[in-house]
């Protein structure tokens, strides 16, 4: 029986439907709730220009600022955002959010797909101008499903996502000059006054056009190919695309900061310490900060154009010279700042499509079943692709949490509520990422000290971002700080260098009271006398961190000691919704203090699983004391339900091997003992060599 026909069908079926399951792969990769720190200060920005009507100006929401005009290369967007999240809420948001970047990837395989009108004339006379084999469009969507991936942390409601809707169009109309009126690509004027006003990237507007000029000349075509009438108007074409070029600069000059906004990239570029900020450092740096591979579809993605310069470089005939130099241009920059990569990963898949489909025709063609079997295979296996990465990243990316509207985790809203509620006046140091909620929750009445925005030239001094660093180095010069810039209280974050346990570490409880603490941020006072009604009222003298407070392990022999952490941890709970930390600290004292307290232990055990269902730490927490109670049977599941959770948790390991060897499987628990001592020892340090007898 001849399956050859069937399959050939059912190929191009997969490969028509391939565009459709990638845009809903793209759109589900873009619903995850919003925790970027800059949304906020966007979204306060928006409102209160919309209230003054006014855009150039001072900033009022940093005391620290000190330029008297700034430089807003993003008012337009941010007007749009604000308006945007009043009329459909922060849920819709998300949603508009998501098919805002599908727009913009789908527009990229338009690109991609279109790439084939950029091969030599023989290629398109081959296939017809959209008639793509299923294996090519199957490759296509790889592509681009590679593109969304590298450029998913860039999927925030901000001024850059606007920023990319602005590039790939003008990429588009580039790409697909040669298809239109010779008068196209003066689309790109009005497009980049639009894009001037959105965000500060719009200078890759103004170098955009330069590679296709360069692979228009037209003595370049007449040396290569044989006069036809449609290489007799591409000097015509080559002219007006020059002119336009020429003009963006022009039209860029439509701003309210004027001349400014053109000089704005290259003076934030040459900020001396603009590498401290996460976004802007190389993605190897990343990776080797946190000791894993990040983002491995814009590694992928680079190789795939290595690739495709090598192996296009020795097989096709004539390569697409803008393509391929604004990949490789944008390969580079994207090694080196993270930032980057996004726009790296709009102009590789066009190159890479264009090359792989000249190489395949440059490759004999077979006709048999084996090519049936293939042209049927390719779309099949980048459907299941889709799938496979699809539920994989939406389900178990840390990063990102599936949902819609705000990552309430990620925002200091009790924090800021404590200060809104106490009246808390004065001078505040807060944490870098700390900045923009508290300047959409407490602005610009109540300013802030930093803020995302530092990376904007001359709006902060230069030397601010490393005077808050060394505030965080020792007691000694967080005092200088504070004298220097009038700082009454401090609200810090838990997650970043200039954190709550970092200032805690810095021994500063005879200066500096604290008053709230939650899972996400801190609050401490100066002790000066007008904070004296609230530092008696709402200080922790007892309880401060939970697990992370140092001398939570002594206050089970103290019993008074005990019972005033367990209501001053009471207290944080009541205080914020966000309290795993509290529930921990109160979890271990009931564990402490005895067989007696088991049953408060478990109790808020209980609840820490309601509120954290991926609590490794309650789990073990919990198997330990079903052990204490002789019922191994609910301790081992615990143990293990623990260890799914935490693999790298040693004590884990030390629990099992105990329960192992109640059992009388000695074979286990050593196998457990072993782990162990490898996850437990310090690097480099011998191991211990446990033998049957210390077994328990």
């Amino acid at each position: 029986m001849n399956i050859a026909g069937p399959m050939r069908m059912s190929g191009g079926l997969l490969a028509r439907m391939l565009p459709y399951g990638l845009c809903l792969y793209i759109f589900t990769l873009s619903i995850f709730t919003t925790s970027d720190p800059d949304f906020w200060w966007h979204l306060k920005n928006g409102e209160q220009l919309l209230a003054v009507r006014r855009i150039a100006g001072p900033d009022v929401f940093a005391y620290t600022s000190t330029n008297a005009r700034w430089v807003q290369h993003y008012w337009l967007f941010d007007i749009l955002l604000f308006l945007a999240c009043r009329a459909v809420g922060f849920k819709g948001l998300t949603l508009l959010k998501a098919a805002f970047v599908t727009s913009v990837f789908w527009i990229l395989y338009r690109s991609t797909e279109r790439s084939i009108e950029r091969t030599p004339e023989w290629l398109s006379a081959r296939y017809g101008e959209f008639n793509v084999p299923p294996a090519s469009r199957a490759l296509n969507c790889l592509l681009v499903a590679l593109a969304a991936g590298a450029s998913r942390p860039r999927f925030t409601p901000r001024a850059e996502l606007a920023s990319l809707l602005m590039f790939v169009l003008a990429y588009h109309l580039l790409a697909t000059r040669r298809e239109r009126s010779p008068y196209a690509p003066l689309w790109l004027l009005p497009l980049q006054l639009f894009w001037t006003n959105v965000h500060g990237s719009f200078i890759l507007g103004l170098l955009l056009p330069w590679p296709f000029v360069l692979a228009d000349i037209p003595w370049i075509d007449r040396l290569k190919e044989k006069p036809t009438p449609q290489l007799r108007e591409r000097p015509r074409h080559w002219a007006i695309l020059v002119v336009s070029a020429a003009l963006l600069p022009a039209v860029s000059l439509l701003n309210p900061s004027g001349y400014r906004l053109l000089l704005f990239p290259f003076r934030m570029m040459a900020k001396s310490d603009l590498l401290q900020i996460a976004e802007w450092i190389s993605p190897l740096e990343t990776m080797r900060r946190e000791g894993s591979v990040t983002d491995p579809d814009f590694w992928i993605l680079l190789a795939l154009l290595g690739i495709a310069l090598l192996v296009g470089g020795l097989w096709v005939r004539r390569l697409d010279l803008a393509g391929g130099l604004l990949a490789v241009v944008f390969a580079v920059l994207a090694l080196k700042h993270v930032r980057m990569i996004s726009f790296f990963a709009l102009t590789a898949p066009p190159f890479i499509a264009a090359t792989a489909v000249a190489i395949r025709t440059r490759m004999s063609q077979r006709r048999d079943g084996a090519a049936t079997c293939v042209r049927w295979a390719g779309p099949s296996a980048v459907w299941l692709v889709l799938i496979i990465l699809g539920v994989h990243r939406v389900g178990w990316d840390a990063r990102f949490i599936f949902g819609l509207g705000i990552d309430e985790w990620s925002v200091p809203s009790q924090a800021a509520r404590f200060i809104e509620e106490k009246g808390l006046h004065g001078r505040m140091l807060n944490s870098h990422d700390l900045g923009g909620y508290l300047i959409w929750r407490l602005g610009p009445e109540r300013k802030v000290f930093i803020d995302g925005r530092y990376e904007t030239y001359s709006l902060f001094p230069e030397t601010l971002l490393a005077d808050h660093r060394r505030a965080f180095r020792s007691a000694d010069q967080f005092q200088t700080v504070a004298a220097r810039y009038g700082i009454t209280y401090v609200i810090l974050s838990f997650l970043t260098f200039d954190s709550c346990l970092r200032f805690e570490q810095l021994g500063l409880g005879r200066t500096w009271a604290l008053v709230f603490w939650d899972d996400i941020a801190c609050i401490y006072l100066a002790r000066v006398p007008e904070h004296g009604g609230l530092i008696e009222t709402y200080e922790y003298r007892h309880a401060r961190y939970g697990l992370d407070d140092p001398n939570l392990s002594s206050h089970p022999r103290d019993p008074i000691q005990a019972t005033k952490a367990l209501e001053e941890l009471q207290r944080a709970i009541d205080a914020s919704p966000f309290h795993e930390r509290a529930l921990q600290g109160q979890a271990y004292l009931y564990f402490a203090m005895g067989a007696g307290s088991y049953n408060q232990a478990l109790s808020k055990l209980g609840e820490i699983h309601r509120l954290n269902p991926k609590s490794a730490w309650a789990h073990l927490m919990t198997s330990q004391i079903f052990m204490n109670r002789g019922d191994n049977e609910v301790a081992m599941r615990e143990a293990q339900a623990a260890l799914r959770l935490d693999p790298s948790d040693p004590t884990a390991h030390a629990v099992l091997a105990k329960l192992y060897a109640r059992q009388g499987d000695r074979e286990s628990a050593q196998r457990e003992w072993k782990t162990y001592d490898r996850l437990a020892a310090p690097p480099g340090a011998a191991k211990e060599n446990r033998r049957g007898a210390d077994v328990p």
